[in-house]
């Protein structure tokens, strides 16, 4: 799911112009749609938010060199940040354009046009 500055200031609770900030200082750490060319509006992956909501942790605690460090060791994958994702993620979601036949684990709902609905379910591999 992406979400826009707007979006991703309401889950952490802060101002957008302070997303805009962390997202310029940590760009090293997000995904290219976070820090677009000049014209294209930012945009925001889950994964995005994991680091925001890393840096936000840690913001008035350390200095950026710090937040840098957790950041190159991963600490943003820690549960406790994937769980406060988890509330603002909603359930039913639009299909990512690039899915395709790589596509490896999930359920797929999609509704057709007289109102029947297709569930596909893949599980991963190896488990």
């Amino acid at each position: 799911m992406n979400r826009n500055v707007s979006q991703t200031a309401k889950v952490l609770g802060v101002d957008g112009t302070l997303v805009k900030q962390w997202a310029f200082l940590f760009k090293d750490h997000l995904s290219p749609d976070a820090n677009p060319s000049k014209g294209k509006p930012r945009s925001f992956r889950d994964a995005d938010l994991l680091v925001l909501a890393y840096v936000y942790d840690h913001w008035d605690a350390v200095d950026t060199e710090d937040i840098e460090n957790g950041l190159s060791r991963d600490e943003h994958y820690d549960d406790r940040f994937r769980e406060s994702l988890y509330w603002y993620t909603p359930l039913l979601q639009e299909p990512p354009d690039d899915l395709d036949e790589t596509w490896r684990h999930g359920i797929l709902l999609c509704a057709e046009e007289d109102g029947t609905a297709i569930l596909s379910w893949r599980g991963i591999t190896g488990m």
